[in-house]
């Protein structure tokens, strides 16, 4: 007896390469949604000094009691989390395909995942929740932000994460600039309270001044809780927008004149802001990074010489107009103000060191260090991200950090499979800012991940822009010419 079976119906090609365009389509749509508001989320961020004031305040949806004080949540503050539904919806509706080399492209993206989950982990392991409810929720989200961003530029291709990043920096370090520079002109705030700018004064004595004594001048803090932080944002920002110039990334629906123009504008202004910040350790950085920057496209040198210029330029000005604050600044240590900013350095160095000999293995707590060491009162900050990672986190914390702020240096040992390709443009922009983190870091403690969201999500856009430029050359890495990856993503 013979069984008849019902053939199974398969569809012809047409209709199956139909049916990809649609996804793909779909696909498109939904990730420019989830970048557009990403985009947003993240301008907004870099722009405001706290979650507690400005745009994430605006359209209030609840209050809640965060860090012992009560915090609106606006509607804004859904950004982040919209853009990542869109972003789990486009990856869904994905067209199937068979990609052999998938794995090999992650391959070299190990050195940098392994600290930023073994950090991130490590600091939501030693949360204390009981101790401290509001904090353990800030660092909650801090390390979502972290691991959300790395994840989210290490799978886009190293042209679109190179031309995101430099259009994004280019509007924080607009805004920040513009800010800071009425601030030290004015000598006083901008008016913008709107957006969360505090209120300064320099003749309040915790309002951050230089300048001989009596002669006090206002440093500028842009839309930041301290000049330091708004220095090594400005750092970070016009590292970025140097290299994005050098690189050729131009302005979407631009000519190539206007698009250089506006880089050049963008950047003076940026370095005007960087200066009036006085913060020396974001100069050092910047100048670090600069320099390594100069190097690795030293093949470009007729087009660097003339941004190096430039910005010799500026800083000549800056030096005539203003030399008895930079005298003050950097070699009359003696002076009231700058004595007093030393002696309250050594006072955090030596108290983070004490809290690393006494709990070295675990630390005291992601976010804790403050309040374990003077419950109540304002403890010295110790002026530096490793110790403090140590301290919170115990010796395993601290080398974690400096894993991640080194992990750059595996890159140096690839080709970039061609030396003119995206990847190694997107490798010499990412390298110079964690260079220029990583000092930062040693003379301040803003680099840290339980500092601030905005430490958080700066230091994820680092580590997966650096994924990015790391994943090994595959046909949908975009990892090709790098002026023909910059067309094509100024046409999307």
């Amino acid at each position: 007896m013979s069984v008849e079976t019902s053939p199974v119906p398969v569809l012809p090609a047409s209709a199956v390469t139909a049916s990809r365009a649609a996804c793909s389509q779909v696909q498109s749509r939904l990730t420019v949604a989830a970048h557009t508001l990403l985009t947003i989320f993240l301008a907004l961020a870099f722009l405001t000094p706290s979650w507690r004031q400005g745009p994430f305040t605006w359209w209030p949806l609840l209050t809640a009691n965060l860090a012992g004080r009560p915090a609106q949540i606006g509607l804004l503050a859904l950004l982040p989390l919209l853009a990542a539904l869109l972003r789990v919806a486009a990856w869904m509706v994905r067209p199937a395909r068979r990609d052999s080399m998938r794995f090999h492209a992650w391959r070299d993206a190990w050195p940098v995942l392994l600290p930023v989950i073994g950090l991130g982990a490590l600091t939501l392991l030693r949360l204390r929740p009981a101790v401290a409810p509001g904090m353990a929720l800030i660092v909650l989200a801090g390390i979502g932000f972290f691991w959300l961003l790395t994840f989210w530029l290490s799978q886009a291709p190293a042209a679109q994460v190179m031309r995101w990043l430099s259009l994004l920096f280019a509007l924080v370090v607009l805004g920040q600039s513009t800010v800071g520079v009425v601030q030290f002109v004015r000598q006083d705030s901008a008016h913008l309270t709107f957006l969360g700018e505090p209120a300064l004064d320099p003749r309040v004595e915790a309002t951050s001044v230089v300048g001989p004594e009596g002669q006090h001048r206002l440093r500028a803090y842009g839309l930041t809780a301290h000049p330091n932080v708004l220095g090594g944002l400005l750092s970070i920002g016009l590292l970025w927008i140097m290299a994005g110039w050098l690189a050729g990334v131009p302005w979407p629906r631009v000519s190539p004149a206007i698009s250089t123009v506006l880089w050049l504008v963008i950047g003076a202004v940026g370095l005007m802001g960087l200066l009036v910040s006085f913060s020396r350790a974001a100069w050092l950085g910047f100048g670090v990074g600069a320099a390594w920057l100069f190097w690795r496209q030293r093949r470009a040198w007729l087009r660097s010489r003339w941004l190096l210029l430039g910005m010799l330029i500026g800083v000549i000005f800056f030096v005539w107009r203003q030399p008895d604050l930079l005298w003050t600044r950097f070699f009359d240590l003696t002076s009231p103000l700058e004595a007093r900013s030393i002696s309250e350095r050594v006072s955090g160095l030596i108290a983070a060191a004490g809290l690393i000999r006494d709990q070295w293995l675990l630390g005291v707590g992601s976010g804790l260090y403050a309040m374990t060491l003077v419950p109540g009162a304002s403890p010295p900050v110790v002026h530096n991200a490793p110790l403090l990672a140590a301290a919170e986190l115990g010796v395993g914390g601290g080398l974690l950090w400096l894993w991640l702020n080194g992990a750059w240096l595996v890159g140096l040992r690839r080709g970039h499979a061609a030396q003119g390709s995206a990847a190694l443009a997107l490798f010499d922009a990412v390298s110079a800012c964690w260079l220029a983190l990583f000092v930062c870091g040693l003379f301040d403690n803003y680099p840290w991940l339980t500092s601030s969201w905005r430490a958080a999500m700066l230091l994820g856009l680092l580590a997966g822009a650096l994924i990015a430029s790391l994943r090994a050359a595959t046909p949908g890495n975009g990892d090709q010419d790098p002026q023909s990856n910059m067309r094509s993503a100024a046409k999307s």
